[in-house]
């Protein structure tokens, strides 16, 4: 399916309602710790103490960094990439799921999605 149709790709539909739905699945509870007074500052040393919240801390880490770079290469502007960093660094993957919403409502085609229009063509 080419972009010049105009038609979308039914991975593209299915990004865009998988990738908000991501985005308010992390938000929410996110959203619920901070209402109930849960400051990471106060409980992140209960979280580290444990063998497997250094695992996920760990392993959310290396999924953030990931995120951005394939958000940075994917970007034409380096402004803009710098941008989505600072969008990433304050909200984590809500911001990759929000990224990767934007991503899918400018494309027609998973592969546009993925790596961009500026390197389909």
């Amino acid at each position: 399916m080419s972009a010049a149709s105009g038609a979308v790709a039914p991975g593209v539909r299915l990004l865009r309602v998988l990738a908000p739905l991501g985005a308010l699945a992390l938000a929410v509870p996110i959203v619920s710790a901070l209402a109930a007074g849960a400051p990471l500052a106060a409980e992140g040393g209960d979280i580290l103490a444990l063998a497997w919240g250094v695992v996920t801390m760990v392993d959310l880490g290396v999924a953030l960094v990931l995120g951005w770079a394939w958000i940075a290469w994917r970007e034409a502007a380096p402004g803009r990439a710098v941008l989505w960093l600072a969008v990433v660094t304050v909200t984590g993957s809500v911001g990759i799921c929000g990224y990767l919403t934007v991503a899918a409502w400018r494309a027609t085609t998973v592969t546009e999605v993925l790596v961009g229009p500026r390197r389909t063509g």
